[in-house]
């Protein structure tokens, strides 16, 4: 029996077989390990000043230091390259048992030796005790200390190995492939994983380390399955980086199951590279970027003298969840915005309380679907009809076309794009009435035939409702309230939903300007002037811009707010723009319609309107023409 133990033994026999090219052979009786999970790493060290190994990295016929400049590592070559003879190479050779995953086996020798032995470690870990006691003299006194060594794990040999570390400091930290990193595996840990926390999660500097040196091949696909005590994995990250290109939320399943989502949160911080090649966070305001400063108990952000490049911003995303059945047990998700290495940092901190009982039931563990069966559904559903009508697969085809429908056309602009949506709508070509045979738009029974478009959790969020007029919009023609203006009048925009509280509606108008990054921005006009906003002790001061813009290039942007007296929830807003060619606007009904209010003193007929206008609805070739 070989459990937690190490053995060194003569090794001439592998050293004969690797001068004539073959792999080397480690026989015991252990079993048939998995050949497939055997890695042969290779480090080189060299001894520094202080008679300690430091790891180096060959590249080609070069040995390099590593240095971290602009969030990218980069090798430089050694001024004075070591020789042959100072170099150490370091072999490790890992395994595992084909029947019992857990049982690690690793082998260390020495290439290029001339003491032809090698280390044999045995680890038996995941529930059992890993320790081995070994009595060693402290340096400050001959008293003999007891020094419990650990079995820890080795970060360079990717997700399946262990190493015997001798009590030594972290000298070598800063290594590409974590092979000097000292972390402490413990009995409970899960023999997958890239590493082990020791207090919490990680600083913001060691994961953006991580996320920016680990190889993309060495990555998991997914989250591996098994008990998470204290642990970090790094993961493959493609899918969900297409999801949010798709403006689809990312996922990160395992099989923890129970999460609070109610409680999540995720956070987006900047970060630049400071001289001494740290990390330093910076605060994006607008679209510059600020250092913050606290003054009289107020924060207070300043921009940057020399604003940094987009090259040297560190974009860091972490999204939190914490379990149900115990909020002490948390997860962190971690990944970059637009970096080339498509990986995230996955840590678990605290200990896993088990599975929350499924249903009513109290001793029956939570039953889930795994996360790919959905998506292959997804794919059945384009080629195959469904094998039945029974309600879950019905509800899954139906919120499929939902989301490619918001996903692939997306029909809806976001809040800041009303002013472009409304310009580029064309009434030259419209006709004066919607033929309904045009509409290449998928719509469900219970959506307004003629709406351009729907809205879901506000205006200009695009999701389909479930009854007429409920959370859609229009885009009217408004010749008519264009005249009107001119006249002195007020503008009227008549439908068939009952009376509206006129005395709570209200009209803003507001100013934009395009930005060098084509993104509108607002203004504040004062008097004859165009100005920007800024909270001086607490009171807003407006400053004229330095350079005033041109009329014609300046967005003037109405928007009138209403609600319905019988039920103030149910909202109405009409945006249009002021002296545009472009005579439309965009209608926009928020919540859901309560019905009519009865009318007089009667309480079952339903109040009748007279209709002043009627608002022709332009043909825009519904959501997907735009």
């Amino acid at each position: 029996m070989k459990n937690n133990v190490y053995f060194v033994v003569k090794n001439d026999d592998n050293v004969e077989r690797q001068k004539k090219g073959d792999h080397s052979e480690f026989h015991d009786d252990c079993g048939v390990y998995n050949s497939n999970r055997g890695k042969d790493p290779k480090t080189y060290y060299i001894t520094n000043p202080e008679g300690k190994l430091q790891v180096v990295y060959k590249r080609g016929d070069q040995f390099c230091s590593e240095k971290r400049i602009k969030g990218k590592l980069i090798y430089f070559p050694m001024q004075s390259q070591p020789s042959i003879d100072t170099v150490i190479e370091l072999n490790r050779n890992y395994s595992t048992l084909n029947n019992d995953s857990s049982y690690l086996r690793r082998v260390s020798w020495l290439g290029g030796h001339e003491n032809h032995i090698a280390v044999v470690e045995y680890f038996k870990g995941y529930m059992q005790s890993i320790q081995i006691v070994a009595n060693i003299t402290d340096e400050t006194s001959d008293t003999p200390l007891n020094v419990k060594r650990n079995l820890e794990h080795d970060e360079s040999s990717g997700p399946s190995s262990s190493k015997l570390v001798h009590n030594q400091k972290h000298n070598d930290n800063n290594s590409q492939d974590g092979s000097a990193e000292i972390r402490t595996l413990s009995s409970d840990s899960h023999f997958l994983s890239t590493g082990y926390l020791n207090k919490g999660f990680m600083e913001a500097e060691e994961v953006v380390k991580w996320l920016t040196s680990f190889l993309y091949e060495k990555a998991h696909n997914s989250i591996p399955d098994g008990i998470k005590n204290d642990v970090y994995f790094l993961v493959k990250n493609d899918e969900n980086v297409e999801r949010r290109k798709n403006g689809v939320r990312s996922k990160f399943p395992d099989d923890c199951r129970g999460y609070d989502y109610s409680t999540g949160s995720t956070s987006k911080n900047y970060f630049i590279t400071n001289p001494e090649s740290r990390l330093k966070v910076v605060f994006k305001k607008g679209d510059k970027f600020c250092y913050k400063k606290v003054v009289k108990g107020k924060k207070i952000y300043y921009p940057h003298e020399t604003q940094p490049s987009s090259d040297n911003i560190t974009e860091l995303f972490r999204y939190y969840t914490t379990l149900k059945k115990d909020s002490s047990c948390k997860r962190r998700v971690s990944w970059l915005g637009g970096h080339e290495n498509h990986i995230a940092l996955v840590e678990y901190s605290g200990k896993f309380p088990g599975l929350v009982p499924h249903g009513n039931s109290k001793d029956t563990d939570t039953i889930q679907t795994c996360a790919n069966v959905m998506s292959e559904m997804s794919d059945m559903f384009q080629d195959t009809p469904s094998p039945s009508m029974r309600k879950q697969v019905y509800d899954k085809k139906h919120n499929g076309n939902k989301s490619w429908e918001k996903n692939v056309t997306e029909q809806t602009p976001t809040f800041t794009q009303t002013p472009k949506e409304l310009t580029d709508l064309q009434t030259t070509s419209a006709p004066s009435t919607l033929d309904c045979s045009t509409v290449v738009r998928t719509l469900s029974p219970n959506i307004h035939s003629l709406s351009n478009g729907c809205l879901n959790k506000g205006f200009l969020e695009a999701e389909e409702p479930t009854t007429v007029k409920n959370d859609v919009y229009f885009v009217v023609k408004n010749n008519k309230n264009v005249e009107r203006h001119k006249n002195g009048a007020i503008s009227n925009f008549s439908d068939d939903c009952g009376v509206y509280n006129c005395f709570r509606g209200s009209t803003s108008k507001s100013y934009f300007v395009t930005n060098p990054e084509g993104r509108l921005k607002v203004i504040n006009k004062k008097g004859d002037q165009f100005c920007y906003a800024k909270q001086v002790k607490g009171k807003k001061i407006f400053y004229p811009l330095d350079t005033q813009p041109l009329s014609d290039n300046v967005i003037e942007l109405f928007r009138h707010y209403s609600t319905l007296k019988k039920d103030s929830s149910y909202k109405r807003r009409v945006s249009w723009l002021g002296g545009h060619e472009n005579q439309i606007a965009l209608v926009e009904y928020s919540g859901k319609f309560s019905g009519l209010v009865p009318h007089g003193n009667s309480k079952n007929k339903k109040k009748i309107c007279s209709n002043t206008c009627q608002c022709n609805v332009l043909d825009v070739g519904s959501a997907t023409s735009r």
